[in-house]
């Protein structure tokens, strides 16, 4: 009996090919999208599993709290918080800092900028990290010990065990080599392929460890990992870090209700704390959530094409199915015959869904910056998965036809050579008017991402970002090598600051007001013409001038502090001071700049404009000059002879600062890194809605072959009567468009409300508007009626005494 059902399929595949190969299409292109997006959300999920005994693993991040004012989080923790807690906390099994810098690397001939990770002695075993050469616990202990990756190996020595080799960090200090580990994956937020031992004398941790600590200050320069010791509570632990915070962190002013507070963050939960200082790109787990719920959906698009298109093949088995039961067959059996027919669709689509994934998952590892692999060959759970998820949409899209073909009475049937299925026409178009609504809602929501990406990047900045080179260290702002970048052709102006707008480094500030009122600012330290040189115009008063003394911080630091300064629109709203204008002209003292302070006087106010990100407001910012603060040069071009003039101030660097790597960026490429996961979420939806998109239109296109076929008569009934083509089109057409139009009245206020939802993580976002629900809707609608057009116009050009034969 089951040879007999498999030929009673195929025959019926062969006779109807078109609607065959539409739902072996359909249901691939969802399989194979649903593949991908399972694929990506468990990378995600298994960020830090190669680590040995990661339960017990966490990452010490700070919260700075201050009364009105957001807490402020950072993923670093105090630079003399390890030894303390190692002190405090004999449940720790293990803490190791990591402190990043950029330096210049060579063995030989081989020589190259790297980023290198300086580390305690316990930094591998803390985290559970393996070597394939070298012992783990003891290869940093030496002041010269290096750790490399396979590749960094590979790259300096040409070997995957160069054990006892040297390296030669700045040219200068040699590094011996004492272990090996593997390459990292990518499912994991450490970037470190060369880890050194801080102990040695040159290391950032060393020139932490001799300085002494001072009260009130707290410094922030990397990382801070923790292993726990079996058994012990990570909870129990966190109730008791506010005490020692408050012990061994204190401020320096007494009665300042600042706080700092610690936390521990567990090693696996790191990939989704975003921030802008952490080693690789994060994530969240309400895109991971969104991300699944979009492949739930193109599952049940494919899903509801199998059931439309099997429920319209009904009219075409109904006399196949009276036989059967005239013959003796019960429901049953012809139940588990087009429910195996289902599973048969889907497995001939799982084959060709598991051919287009291993197709697209190159494309589709480069759009989202993974290497994410489907290797279902040698990982049951994998093979598992996938055969579940095969069986789970057979069974459920199938069952509904198969109900409907086996309910079939055999004398109607064979009296009337037709089946008819009752409500099964209302369903289909229920069906394809979810299906639809899901389509035209991802396409809304792709739309309004890349709004918001483009307004994040460009609109919202309020700066001009265009042209813009970054070079960080405080060697770029010496004099000398200013006038040498300035004097260079293709340079149109050049200034200092501490960092660059959405990269600043911001002091948390205090500053007293003549009424006695304190208010928290963030003080950012500026070049004289910071301000001219990134376009941002002054609402009232005036700019830094260099030609005024009284304009910067003294340069004596022993001197009181007092100086001009700047203070943007949140500033002034903050003080009370009601307008820009009123502001000019203001006493305001900068409590936490110099230990001595006088009264500094606003001179001018800026417009408000992100210093960290958009998804923050802005915070009250006063701005003063401080060149013994600088430590970034912003380098504007002209746009003419790029590749070269990069290149002059590459040599100008090599010149005057022979011992430093130079660390140069592109602002605008900084800005679109900052709001990458944006731009990853809008090409996630962009790709799966035009999935979604395009398994709609093949049933359709299915749908409307069906309908024009059984409507055939009835056409040339009407073309008999007098009908002409064009109204015989529009009337099969409109059968197709009316669902869509349905579909948009449905889809538009979901979409609005999860847009809104989303558009309100974001400090700054734009204002949702009637276009992309028009485009999306349009759009929709366009391509309904051009896929159903070719089978109406056909159906309504044919003569009618063609029509009136059929049958």
């Amino acid at each position: 009996m089951f040879r007999h059902y498999l030929i009673a399929a195929w025959r019926s595949a062969r006779r109807d090919r078109l609607h065959s190969v539409i739902n072996v299409l359909g249901l691939a292109i969802g399989l194979a999208a649903a593949i991908l997006i399972a694929l990506f959300i468990r990378h995600e999920l298994s960020y830090e599993d190669f680590l040995a005994g990661n339960d017990r693993v966490y990452r010490i991040s700070t919260e700075v709290t201050s009364p009105g004012r957001a807490p402020d989080w950072t993923p670093d923790a105090p630079d003399y918080a390890a030894a303390a807690l190692a002190l405090d906390f004999p449940e720790f099994d293990g803490l190791a800092r990591l402190a990043g810098e950029t330096l210049v690397v060579r063995h030989g001939t081989v020589e190259a900028s790297e980023r290198v990770f300086w580390t305690d002695p316990d930094f591998l075993t803390v985290l559970g990290l393996k070597t394939i050469a070298g012992d783990a616990a003891t290869a940093l202990d030496a002041p010269d010990g290096v750790v490399l990756t396979r590749s960094m190996a590979r790259k300096y020595f040409g070997t995957d065990t160069p054990l006892g080799a040297t390296l030669e960090f700045r040219r200068k200090d040699p590094m011996r080599v004492t272990a090996v580990i593997e390459d990292l994956p990518s499912n994991t937020h450490l970037a470190s392929e060369i880890i050194a031992s801080g102990r040695a004398a040159g290391s950032v941790l060393a020139q932490i460890d001799a300085r002494p600590q001072k009260l009130g200050s707290t410094s922030f320069s990397g990382f801070l990992y923790a292993r726990l010791k079996p058994g012990v509570s990570a909870a129990a632990l966190t109730s008791r870090l506010d005490d020692f915070a408050a012990r061994h962190f204190p401020t320096a002013t007494p009665g300042d209700p600042t706080r700092l507070v610690l936390r521990l963050d567990p090693i696996t939960q790191v990939h989704f704390m975003p921030s802008p200082y952490d080693l690789r790109e994060s994530s969240s787990t309400a895109t991971l959530l969104a991300i699944g719920i979009v492949g739930i959906l193109i599952i049940a698009i494919a899903g509801i094409n199998f059931v439309n298109l099997m429920t319209a093949r009904a009219a075409r088995r109904g006399i196949e199915v009276g036989i059967r039961k005239a013959l003796g067959a019960t429901r049953r059996q012809l139940i588990a015959q087009f429910m195996g027919e289902a599973i048969g669709f889907a497995l001939v689509a799982v084959v060709i869904a598991t051919a287009m994934v291993e197709l697209a998952l190159p494309g589709f590892n480069a759009m989202l910056d993974r290497h994410i692999t489907f290797a279902y060959w040698h990982d049951p759970s994998l093979a598992l998965g996938v055969l579940t998820l095969v069986l789970v949409v057979g069974c459920g899209a199938g069952f509904y036809p198969a109900l409907v073909l086996s309910g079939f009475g055999p004398a109607a049937v064979l009296k009337s050579a037709r089946a008819t299925a009752g409500g099964g026409g209302r369903l289909r178009q229920a069906l394809v008017i979810l299906q639809f609504a899901v389509s035209i809602g991802l396409a809304v929501a792709t739309l309004v991402i890349a709004r918001q990406t483009d307004f994040a990047t460009g609109q919202s900045l309020r700066f001009d970002k265009d042209q813009v080179v970054l070079l960080r260290g405080a060697p770029a702002c010496t004099e000398s090598f200013r006038n040498q970048v300035t004097s260079l052709p293709g340079v149109s102006g050049a200034v200092c600051s501490r960092a660059a707008p959405l990269d600043f480094s911001t002091s948390d500030g205090t500053t007293d007001l003549p009424d006695g009122r304190e208010v928290d600012v963030d003080e950012v330290n500026v070049d004289f013409a910071f301000f001219d040189f990134y376009h941002l115009p002054p609402l009232a008063g005036r700019f830094f001038d260099r030609s005024r003394g009284d304009d910067a911080v003294p340069a004596d630091p022993a001197a009181p502090m007092a100086a001009s300064i700047v203070i943007n629109e949140a500033a002034v709203r903050v003080y009370g001071f009601g307008t820009p204008a009123a502001a000019i002209g203001q006493e305001v003292t900068l409590s936490r700049l110099r230990a001595e302070t006088r009264p500094s006087h606003v001179i001018g106010v800026v417009p408000d404009f992100p210093i960290g990100s958009i998804r923050q407001a802005v915070q009250p910012s006063v701005f003063f000059v401080d060149p013994a603060g600088w430590g970034m040069l912003s380098i504007r071009l002209d746009g003419q002879q790029v590749p070269e003039t990069l290149a002059a101030i590459d040599r100008i660097w090599a010149q005057n600062v022979a011992e430093a790597p130079l660390r140069r960026l592109f602002l605008d490429s900084e800005i679109e890194r900052r709001y990458r996961d944006i731009e990853r979420q809008g090409r996630i939806f962009g790709g799966f809605s035009a999935v979604a998109i395009l398994i709609g239109c093949l049933g359709l296109f299915g749908l409307s072959a069906f309908a024009a076929e059984r409507r055939t008569k009835e056409i040339g009934i009407r073309k008999a009567l007098g009908a002409s083509t064009g109204e015989v089109a529009r009337l099969l057409i409109w059968q197709f468009t009316k669902p869509v139009l349905i579909a948009n009245a449905i889809a538009w206020p979901v979409a609005w409300w999860c847009m809104q939802r989303w558009l309100d993580g974001f400090a700054y976002r734009i204002e949702l508007s009637w276009l992309p629900f028009a485009l999306a809707g349009g759009g929709a609608l366009a391509i309904a009626v051009a896929t159903t057009g070719f089978h109406a116009l056909q159906v309504a050009s044919a003569r009618p005494v063609a029509a009136l034969r059929y049958e």
